[in-house]
């Protein structure tokens, strides 16, 4: 038989049971965050117990300012705007905190452009950058410094802006934030727009050699420097012209034309051969009108230069008549010339047929004037007379009253005022003064002499004067080259018949002295004192002598004022 058994286990507790420890500190790591807009930074909280001891409670985040930085239930903090926000954990009824700084996105990338990669030199292009964070956002509003590799190839401003400076490569940086970017510019030259072409000389004589030049500018207008030409010769058959230098050559009579070409464009000038010019000598006699008085110092010349042969290329046939106006003129072409002599305003031509390596004598040069002449009577001078009864130029009296009139004096070239003339037109007639000056300024020429020397003083108050000279014979030192030439010789005879004549004080600081003498005023001897000078005056000029052509004159005195006569 069965026996059931109870056994009743009774089940106890020796004390109450503990629930888990409690959240007593809780630590947020980093204790100090920083993140960029748009970037994340992670958090860790740890919840810790009384004793120190990790505990695993979950946590709970959040962020006191979301417009700056979000934050994860996991503790990942997002970047929304530049700013400062508090992250907070709380576990278990407590909680850590942790400042989280959101600062703007870094410079990653920089990607560098320009407006154009190849400029001309002298011209500009603009450089811009774009600059990118890591997440490939576009950021504004950052300081960039533009630099170039090679500042003498192109320089860069602050603003970007590019200076082509010398042919060449060179890369242009922007930096920003430590981050940079870079873009490559090349510097070309200027392209040629015209070419101009220079012959020196102009034309050649057959065999001779010249030399083309050229010069190319760009479209403004402005030179271009270190191109090369090639050069060639429309027709080889009269000129040559080395490709490279432009040395000219003339081989045949004829014309053709040279051509520069500087990269696409070309120039041109034209080139005209003449044949071997073959030489000879004119030689001649220059006089006044009256064929009969020689004329010194006149200049002669052929009306038409020539082109000179490669052995003459330096001639130039001119040349200067001797005192006693003869004159030997080499260096002339062969065939028939104009000679042309040419004294002050005095000027003849004659024709001549020149022959080869010879001398041929021209006709007789007889000079006249080239305007009209005119003079003032005078008590004590007649200068009319060596002007028209010696030297045979035709010439009109005028009265003192007329020389406030343009109308009168505008018709002549040359006004002789004689020793002694009426001086109540000048000291009552202002227009006389006025008149003369003018008369001076367009060119005309006026001679004074002695006590004509009123006029002279109030035409150039600088030039002073006392009527103190004494009757007297002197010989003057010739400080003129051109009167030495003329006269041939270097002193000269002058006579003062009057008790009284026109002392000179002082000259303008502008006068060029032409004689100088030794003489007796009121019986005071007076030394190397000036006796005539020239004075320009605009374009023309004023000759004043204390002497002129009275009875008494000398051989001298008359060549002298045939000098005056015709002053170059």
């Amino acid at each position: 038989m069965y026996v059931l058994a109870i056994v009743w286990i009774s089940l106890s507790c020796t004390g109450p049971v503990d629930g888990p420890p409690a959240v007593a500190t809780v630590t947020v790591s980093p204790t100090v965050g920083t993140v960029e807009v748009g970037s994340t930074l992670q958090l860790s909280a740890s919840p810790q117990s009384a004793n120190g001891s990790a505990l695993t409670n979950p946590v709970v985040w959040s962020s006191a300012a979301p417009a700056i930085a979000t934050v994860t239930a996991t503790g990942t903090v997002t970047g929304v705007s530049v700013g400062a926000a508090t992250i907070t954990a709380a576990s278990g009824g407590q909680q850590g905190t942790v400042s989280v700084s959101v600062i703007p996105p870094a410079v990653a990338t920089i990607a560098v452009s320009l407006a154009a990669t190849s400029v001309e030199l002298g011209r500009t292009t603009q450089a811009t950058a774009v600059l990118k964070d890591r997440a490939n956002n576009v950021l504004s509003g950052r300081t960039i410094t533009w630099t170039s590799a090679t500042p003498a190839t192109a320089s860069v401003s602050a603003a970007g802006v590019i200076t082509a400076l010398a042919v060449g490569t060179t890369s242009v940086t922007a930096t920003s934030e430590g981050t940079s970017g870079a873009a490559t510019l090349t510097v070309i030259p200027r392209p040629v727009n015209t070419v101009a072409v220079t012959l020196t000389p102009a034309s050649l004589v057959l065999g001779t050699n010249g030399q083309a030049t050229f010069v190319a500018r760009d479209v403004e207008n402005n030179v271009l420097t270190g191109r090369t030409a090639t050069w060639s010769s429309s027709n080889v058959q009269v000129a040559t012209v080395n490709a490279t230098s432009g040395a000219v050559t003339a081989v045949a009579v004829g014309q053709a034309t040279i051509i520069a070409t500087v990269e696409t464009k070309s120039g041109s000038a034209p080139l005209t051969v003449s044949p071997v010019i073959a030489f000879g000598t004119v030689t001649g006699l220059v006089t006044a009108a009256n064929g009969v008085t020689p004329i010194g110092d006149a200049l002669v010349e052929i009306e038409t230069a020539p082109i000179p042969s490669a052995s003459r290329a330096s001639a130039v046939p001119s040349t200067r008549t001797a005192a006693n106006g003869t004159y030997t003129l080499a260096n002339v072409p062969s065939g028939p010339q104009v000679i042309v002599v040419t004294r002050g305003a005095f000027q003849a031509k004659v024709n001549v047929n020149v022959a080869a390596n010879q001398s041929v004598a021209a006709p007789k040069a007889q000079l006249v004037s080239t305007g009209r002449l005119a003079f003032v009577k005078g008590l004590f001078d007649s200068i009319e007379s060596i002007v028209q009864g010696v030297l045979g130029n035709p010439i009109e009296e005028i009265q003192a009253s007329q020389l406030g009139s343009s109308a009168v004096t505008s018709a002549y070239r040359m006004i002789f005022l004689n020793c002694g003339l009426d001086t109540d037109p000048l000291f009552n007639n202002p227009n006389v003064v006025t008149n003369l000056k003018a008369f001076l300024q367009n060119g005309g020429t006026i001679y004074a002499s002695d006590w004509a020397a009123d006029y002279v003083n109030k035409l150039f108050p600088g030039v002073t004067f006392e009527l103190t000279g004494d009757a007297q014979s002197t010989t003057a030192t010739i400080v003129d080259a051109s009167l030495q030439t003329f006269v041939g010789k270097s002193a000269v005879s002058i006579v003062y018949d009057l008790g009284s004549w026109a002392n000179l004080l002082t000259t303008p600081a502008n006068a060029t002295v032409l004689l100088r003498a030794n003489y007796t005023a009121d019986g005071n001897q007076l030394t190397n004192r000036p006796i005539a000078f020239s004075l320009p005056q605009g374009a023309g000029r004023l000759v004043f002598t204390t002497f002129h052509n009275e009875v008494g004159a000398t051989a001298d005195q008359i060549a002298v004022l045939r000098h005056f006569i015709y002053i170059p």
